[in-house]
């Protein structure tokens, strides 16, 4: 249930539609050793399907998925003879680095610089620096391949939002207190950020209200603040009322591969309170759709709550309006034609180096 993930089912479906034929290839389920199998057996996930339930490729019509066990996702057998390849995290580049040449033409779709911590950096970039072709979601990304890793030659594919799931409903009632964010246990997200941000405008607004929502419960261990709602797996409908009634949407990543809940707000007419992380300062224009801060800028983003909280009902329907505008050429649509054009490129290109 990753944004990742979502992006690889998007295109895998429209690559679909439009006559391909698609596998996907992926874990049947997470590493983990004996505690890991162990957590499988009591839980009831041993079926090699049962992962699949809960995901984004669940619902893909003819698009084949192989579940395979993470020993073997660098045999050939298990995959395909192909077309086309694509590696779409920087383990995968690993597992297809020696299939051979009839499982596809390898290119590289990079969603993220993922030069984290709790990465294993050294293995991270070597996959940067292959020559495979290489995809990318944004401009920053663009920029990063060329500046540390010396590939000019990337493919921009932005993503984009779905406007039949994320649009405003025709009277859709917004709370003048309530904001929204999406909740991750990983550091980089900066929910610490949103959450500081939040009780330091509480502190001085004790009405205000913040909805976050994730792909799981949260762990034991947490204790959300006063005031804070949460809301596991939302429904793509249940996620358009909540954008829709927030007052703002908080996102306070301090590294983002583009940040989908972004754009999925502005559809929905919810101003976005933002990091320059991601695709936000493409997509963020301070006092029209929203406001942009620095990265852990915890003050500049209680100060943007407090002035969202500040406007008047016309001035806020006049940025909800902005926002919706911002991204009304941003389709699903578009990027999957874009991809499958690149595709087609990386493809001929290939034959003709051949």
């Amino acid at each position: 249930m990753t944004g990742g993930c979502r992006v690889v089912a998007i295109y895998a479906q429209a690559l679909s539609d439009a006559g391909h034929q698609v596998t996907i290839v992926c874990p049947r389920y997470m590493y983990g050793g004996l505690a890991n199998r162990t957590k499988r057996f009591l839980t009831g996930r041993l079926n090699r399907n049962t992962v699949l339930a809960n995901s984004h490729f669940s619902g893909l019509k003819d698009v084949r998925v192989e579940t395979v066990s993470p020993k073997k996702l660098s045999d050939p057998r298990k995959y395909p003879n192909a077309d086309i390849l694509i590696a779409t995290w920087w383990k995968t580049v690993e597992w297809i680095a020696d299939l051979p040449e009839k499982k596809g033409i390898q290119c590289y779709f990079v969603q993220h610089y993922e030069a984290h911590d709790e990465q294993p950096l050294e293995r991270v970039w070597n996959t940067y620096k292959t020559k495979l072709p290489k995809i990318v979601i944004a401009e920053w990304l663009a920029a990063v391949m060329a500046n540390k890793f010396g590939d000019k030659d990337t493919h921009l594919v932005p993503n984009a939002v779905e406007h039949k799931d994320f649009f405003r409903p025709a009277g859709a009632a917004t709370s003048e207190n309530t904001f929204c964010s999406m909740y991750s246990e990983s550091a980089f997200k900066g929910v610490d950020v949103t959450l500081a941000a939040f009780e330091k405008v509480r502190a001085r607004a004790p009405e205000i209200k913040l909805k976050l929502f994730g792909a799981k419960a949260l762990s034991e261990e947490i204790t959300l603040p006063d005031g804070v709602e949460f809301i596991v797996l939302p429904s793509r409908d249940q996620l358009r009322e909540i954008y829709a009634s927030c007052r703002a949407y908080i996102f306070s990543s301090r590294s983002e591969g583009f940040g989908l809940p972004v754009l999925e707000a502005l559809a929905c007419g919810c101003p976005v309170i933002a990091t320059r992380s991601g695709c936000a300062p493409e997509y963020i224009k301070p006092d029209y759709n929203g406001y942009l801060n620095d990265i852990d800028d915890i003050a500049g983003q209680a100060n943007a709550i407090e002035r969202i909280l500040q406007l008047n009902s016309s001035e806020w329907q006049a940025m909800s309006t902005a926002a919706v505008a911002s991204v009304r050429d941003c389709s699903w649509t578009n990027s999957a034609r874009t991809f499958e054009n690149v595709l087609d490129r990386i493809v001929a290109e290939s034959t003709v180096c051949a």
